[in-house]
């Protein structure tokens, strides 16, 4: 596989070794990846935001990183998130509704600061409140729901925002959200169903956008450890096939490249 690709949804593993990283940064396959940090449990499995900043500079037009954020914190921490470096915004495991309007303050530094927010949606790996660090965590997928950036993209027309999976079980409010709000993306991992891809694949916005624009290649995978990066290339190949094959009588067939890359591109990039 020689094509380069965009990963939109990456952690860094809480044990990763550089010598990973290096196989990923020399393969020359990835032309950005999209790097999450998580720090809102004991026993992470994944690295917070110092070690994701430094690994982005160590990597200097690799990475993009994505700041963990709190929606209960000061919306100073976006400013100071901006000035170190960081692309955008990790939301995940909120202590209120995405779309509580005490979470404003925090959209409206980002949609100021131009940084993109990347919010986990749907159903979320088990956790008791006693893994989360922060008072009022659950790992309940109801505080996350697709339809809850409606809301978000109307009050903040400028400010980016990105569905992080499928929105599963709730993948027709992700449909919905897609289809009457041109801010936001998808990334498409953690998809149980893919009959639901090849259906909406073809559909368009109401601003006519098709939704193989809307979407982006991404794995949810954690950098850093052996094994990895074959696993990722791995998914990269199965989604070329999947345009290619499965796509082969589809009008978005042909619009792989968008997908793996393209889409990613544009939607950092764009005013």
């Amino acid at each position: 596989m020689k094509e380069t690709f965009v990963e939109t949804h990456a952690h860094l593993a809480h044990e990763f070794a550089y010598s990973e990283l290096d196989k990923v940064a020399e393969s020359g396959l990835f032309e950005k990846i999209w790097l999450h940090s998580i720090e809102c449990v004991n026993s992470p499995r994944h690295s917070g935001n110092k070690a994701v900043l430094e690994v982005a500079r160590h990597y200097p037009g690799l990475f993009e990183p994505f700041a963990f954020c709190r929606l209960d914190g000061s919306p100073d921490q976006v400013a100071a998130f901006k000035d170190a470096g960081f692309t955008g915004l990790k939301l995940i495991y909120p202590p209120m509704d995405y779309d509580d309007p005490a979470c404003f303050p925090i959209y409206e530094q980002a949609e100021k600061y131009e940084m993109p927010c990347f919010f986990h949606v749907g159903i979320i790996a088990k956790r008791t409140s006693g893994e989360l660090l922060f008072p009022g965590q659950l790992a309940t997928p109801r505080r996350m729901r697709p339809s809850m950036l409606d809301t978000i993209s109307a009050e903040f027309p400028r400010l980016k925002l990105v569905a992080g999976h499928m929105g599963v079980p709730w993948c027709g409010e992700l449909f919905e959200t897609l289809w009457y709000y041109p801010n936001v993306r998808c990334c498409v991992c953690g998809l149980s169903d893919y009959k639901w891809l090849v259906e909406f694949l073809g559909a368009s916005s109401s601003e006519q956008v098709p939704y193989y624009r809307k979407m982006m290649f991404a794995s949810d995978a954690a950098y850093g450890l052996p094994g990895v990066l074959e696993s990722v290339v791995k998914r990269a190949v199965f989604f070329r096939m999947f345009f290619e094959e499965v796509g082969a009588c589809c009008p978005w067939g042909t619009h792989g490249e968008e997908f793996m890359r393209e889409n990613a591109l544009d939607f950092l990039n764009r005013g």
